[in-house]
């Protein structure tokens, strides 16, 4: 992984450092904690079976997250409210994300707006 070759650290901790505690994330992660193991709610395919919980040991930057609907509440939060230089970064993330599924990004206030584009 990129960032991983550049900074010499693992995804997982710098995910940590730098966005799930500034943040009061504990309950998020790249990787597998054994204290989920009483408190975890398994995934359901669309016929309302339930799923095997991917139990990932190692940070995939495309998918393996795990969160709770309020950690995930905290960072949407922090991106719909940041300031000054964070809101640029956040603005530039989703204008990358967006743009190249042909997806139009626009914020105003705290207000962002993502739509068909052209």
């Amino acid at each position: 992984m990129v960032v991983e070759e550049v900074t010499g650290r693992d995804l997982e901790d710098l995910a940590r450092e730098h966005v799930f505690e500034p943040l009061g994330m504990s309950r998020t992660s790249f990787v597998w904690q054994d204290a989920w193991e009483d408190n975890l709610a398994l995934p359901h395919d669309r016929f309302e079976r339930p799923r095997r919980f991917n139990r990932r040991h190692e940070a995939e930057a495309a998918g393996s997250i795990a969160t709770t609907p309020g950690d995930y509440a905290r960072l949407l939060e922090a991106i719909l409210n940041a300031t000054a230089e964070r809101r640029a970064t956040v603005d530039e993330l989703l204008r990358q994300a967006t743009e190249p599924a042909g997806l139009k990004f626009r914020r105003e206030g705290s207000v962002i707006e993502i739509t068909p584009g052209k």
